[in-house]
């Protein structure tokens, strides 16, 4: 047993003495934790969060996103909602308590932990909606647009419609006086903003790297930054690690510089690549797996010495040519 709550699992004096004793931390008035090395205090209070707020505030209640969690949100937080405002914090646990409405609507939850079932109030289905459309509150903030979504289907899939909800939810926020907070909910059950999907960026690019036809990896631009992910090789690795948001090495090192970069006039990277789609070294960039086979391999078909006469080089660049300034 990691936790001990007096007048529950331990009584005052034995506590009092195997905290004397080293035997006991304790966190906060009643409450104590093992002190030994195969029990992670961090660990330990966050797997009974529920419990030690009840002890604390026995005539509290669960709201926000632990209501609908039964546990502390991922990033350490525990919702309760009593008589006034206040935080507590044990370690890496924090308790963030809010003033209640004066008719809160709660129903009965059943927590488990290794000391047993414990049975608390949380907020109920058409409370937790209102709590997300509270106004500068924590509170609501803590509810994700994902939990929001799910609580609205809750409440359609038991009143019927979604018209039928919101005059549901119209009745709780009329005796608590949450008339913003009602007409929030009452506009996301109705209109469902934000369950359109953002247009995607058609500025993206999504490309697949190859090498002798082989693909390496795929890369990736959002429009603001570039992500490489390699593919799985039975080989050895043939690129090292990149800087996150920058092209590999050996992508880099192939693309145009210089005269060559003006001249082909590419403001970017992301232009250059998009651009090309072979380049030195029988690296290939297409955006389907289809076109490698499409492409030519990068081979001589003449030696140099076929383009020196009397030791200069007699061959010619055929590709574009740079404007002229005036």
């Amino acid at each position: 047993m990691a936790i001990h709550l007096v007048g529950e699992t331990i009584d005052a004096k034995r506590a009092h003495q195997r905290a004397q004793a080293g035997e006991l931390v304790q966190l906060v008035r009643g409450i104590y934790v093992e002190q030994d090395v195969d029990v992670d205090a961090d660990v330990a209070i966050f797997s009974h969060a529920i419990r030690i707020a009840h002890y604390l505030y026995p005539k509290a209640y669960l709201s926000s996103a632990s209501a609908a969690l039964l546990a502390p949100t991922p990033d350490g937080r525990l919702f309760i909602s009593g008589r006034r405002n206040q935080r507590t914090r044990l370690r890496g646990l924090e308790i963030v308590q809010n003033e209640a409405p004066p008719h809160p609507s709660t129903a009965a939850a059943v927590v488990g932990d290794d000391l047993g079932e414990l049975r608390v109030d949380a907020s109920s289905p058409r409370q937790r909606f209102l709590e997300a459309f509270r106004l500068r509150s924590e509170h609501a903030s803590a509810i994700t647009a994902e939990m929001r979504a799910q609580m609205a289907a809750r409440l359609i899939e038991e009143y019927g419609t979604p018209k039928e909800a919101a005059d549901a939810v119209w009745v709780l926020a009329r005796e608590n006086g949450w008339y913003r907070e009602g007409e929030g909910a009452e506009r996301f059950l109705l209109v469902r903003p934000g369950t359109a999907k953002a247009p995607a960026n058609r500025a993206a690019l999504d490309l697949l790297i190859a090498w002798h036809g082989d693909p390496l990896g795929q890369l990736s631009h959002d429009g603001f930054e570039w992500r490489w992910k390699p593919a799985r090789r039975a080989g050895p690795a043939l690129v090292r690690e990149t800087t996150p948001g920058k092209l590999p090495a050996f992508i880099e090192s192939l693309l145009p510089e210089g005269w060559l970069a003006q001249v082909l006039h590419a403001r970017d990277d992301r232009e250059a690549l998009k651009r090309g789609r072979r380049y030195m070294s029988n690296v290939t960039v297409v955006e389907a797996r289809d076109e490698l086979a499409a492409l030519p391999a990068d081979f001589l078909t003449t030696r140099l010495s076929g383009f020196i006469e009397a030791g200069c080089f007699t061959g010619h660049y055929g590709g574009q040519r740079a404007a002229r300034s005036r």
